[in-house]
């Protein structure tokens, strides 16, 4: 398409008229006044036509999510914290503490989309991506389409701005301190240390892989020092590497590097020399910074050419033969380095080999309607985020376009995807959620003695305005029949809105004695939100014998109405 169409250059504006022709092309950045005046011009004349539609867009594509019945929607990063994952929830402008199971223990973020400090629950954030935790209590977090990085206390459960105005930056050197500086896109985060620290001190260097001006910064978490003698202050922002021309230039002197869009940040070692590994996504290639002299190296991907942007594709191989596309995330597993090679939908390592590396695919593929029938685990939908467990046994994975955290083993490669679970135990309305030892509601049905009685169960989901059923879903009854009195065609099925489940009682010739069974009903919801939920509810029905009057002796059948009332719904908007 993009040779039909003669694009050359990244990025490119096409616009396309109302029955999809090609009308006006605009090449590189900067354009901003005549794109306006062109998509003005262009409405005020369809519309005059009457060839625009006026049908409104839709924002989210929301079905393939939904069906998943995820929590999650669209991760953008994931981190290792000492209790469990980070998990950016990008398109829930939250961020996630979850155990190693995937049970979440804290939500940061009210989930309205803002540029807001505060407590967990009051904190806004404009699609978070890059985490990174910090010994002892301390989170770090790219807050990306609010240009700022923020800083979250995890004892006092806050957050505050520690870089960044909330506005797009323009500089390309830096050097002020703090919320004084404008910065642009930061979209991933590493912890290092300052020139003058100790290789066993403190981490005192926040590394920025900052995207908006295709550069590597700093924020010094402490006084330190940088490469040729300079030293920062406590809180100073800067630019570390990369002149700010989108260009894939590798060299000896790290303000004269070019990066394009560089989004993902790992920290390894090179020949006994501290590395930072960079995903650069728009050169789709690995780059390498050392971090005693600063110099820029070409690691995989990519082209000879520095210019040469297009250089893309899905070629295992050495050096610049190796092919990416849009590479989101590296992580570091001793002298391996893996890569999310996000629009190859698959995970890739990278091996040193004498004085090239080696590229390697791991596993992926990307999930299609042609081979949704298989295990859709192992399957990935552009991956943007990875990091490796503690013990490096596994790599934990944002499955971004699947709506998920994946866990790959690094011993067979397999993938399996982490269940996220609401179970926070300050939450009342999540334990009743997703604890399965959670109240059971009893139902008394009284029952004519000394006959055969039939029984419909007729369960009615009312769910609130804002929550419809996911029908895409698993949704389940589960009937547990132990007394020999209750016979059942079947002790489970599919749950709809309204469902009916047929029950044949045996007589009950004492009227002082009660028959029992066991229902379960287990719904995925969705608010409106778009956010997908579990819910469990639990009932015990009992019949109880009475004497029959003339009036019951003439039903065929008795109506038993169990409404779920999908009140254990979790604030999570």
């Amino acid at each position: 398409m993009w040779t039909e169409l003669g694009i050359a250059c990244w990025p490119t504006l096409l616009i396309l008229g109302p029955d999809a022709s090609p009308l006006f092309v605009l090449v590189g950045e900067g354009h901003s006044d005549r794109l306006q005046l062109y998509v003005d011009t262009a409405v005020r004349y369809f519309s005059s036509s009457g060839r625009l539609s006026k049908t409104a867009v839709p924002l989210a594509p929301l079905k393939h999510y939904q069906a998943t019945g995820s929590l999650l929607l669209y991760p953008g990063k994931v981190a290792v914290h000492p209790g469990g994952l980070i998990v950016s929830d990008s398109g829930h402008n939250k961020i996630l503490l979850t155990d190693f199971e995937g049970s979440v223990t804290k939500v940061i973020g009210s989930g309205e989309q803002g540029f807001t400090d505060g407590s967990f629950a009051v904190a806004s954030f404009n699609n978070p991506q890059g985490v990174v935790y910090h010994h002892p209590d301390t989170l770090y977090i790219a807050d990306t389409d609010n240009h700022a990085i923020r800083q979250v206390d995890i004892i006092t459960e806050t957050v505050k701005t520690i870089a960044g105005t909330g506005k797009q930056g323009t500089d390309l050197e830096g050097g002020q301190v703090g919320t004084l500086m404008a910065i642009s896109s930061p979209w991933d985060l590493c912890l290092g240390r300052s020139l003058d620290q100790a290789e066993d001190g403190p981490e005192n260097l926040l590394l920025v892989a900052m995207a908006g001006t295709h550069q590597i910064w700093g924020v010094f978490l402490s006084n330190g020092k940088w490469l040729k003698g300079s030293s920062y202050s406590k809180g100073t922002v800067v630019r570390l590497a990369g002149s700010g021309a989108e260009e894939n230039r590798n060299t000896s002197y790290p303000t004269r590097a070019g990066f394009a869009q560089p989004s993902g940040l790992t920290l390894g070692t090179h020949s006994g020399a501290a590395v930072l590994y960079i995903a650069d996504s728009e050169s789709s290639s690995v780059r390498k910074m050392n971090l005693t002299d600063g110099a820029v190296k070409a690691v995989v991907g990519g082209a000879r050419d520095p210019l040469d942007l297009f250089a893309y594709g899905d070629v295992d191989g050495s050096g610049v033969e190796a092919k990416l596309q849009h590479p989101l995330a590296v992580a570091a597993v001793g002298d391996r380095v893996y890569v999310a090679d996000s629009y190859n939908h698959k995970i890739k390592v990278v091996r040193p080999s004498g004085k090239t590396y080696i590229l390697t695919t791991v596993a992926g593929g990307q999930y299609t309607e042609k081979n949704k029938d298989e295990a859709s685990d192992s399957k990935l939908n552009e991956p943007g985020g990875l990091c490796a467990s503690v013990d490096g046994s596994c790599l934990y994975i944002a499955d971004t376009n699947n709506h998920s955290i994946k866990v790959l083993s690094l011993t067979d490669h397999s993938i399996r995807q982490l269940p996220i679970r609401l179970v926070d135990e300050s939450d009342s309305s999540s334990q009743d959620l997703l604890n399965s030892d959670a109240e059971v509601e009893e139902v008394v049905v009284e029952v004519p003695s000394g006959r055969e009685v039939q029984v419909i169960l007729r369960i009615k989901a009312s769910l609130p305005e804002e929550a419809s059923l996911n029908n895409d879903a698993p949704n389940k009854w589960t009937l547990d029949t132990s007394g020999s009195q209750v016979t059942v065609t079947s002790s489970e099925g599919k749950l709809q809105e309204e469902t009916d489940v047929p029950i044949t009682l045996q007589p009950i010739s004492d009227a002082a004695s009660d028959t029992k069974l066991k229902l379960l009903c287990v719904m995925f919801v969705c608010l409106n939100s778009g956010v997908c939920v579990t819910t469990q509810s639990k009932f015990e029905v009992r019949f109880r014998s009475i004497i029959e009057s003339s009036q019951s002796a003439e039903e065929d059948e008795i109506i038993v109405n169990i409404p779920l009332q999908g009140k254990a719904l979790p604030n999570y908007h």
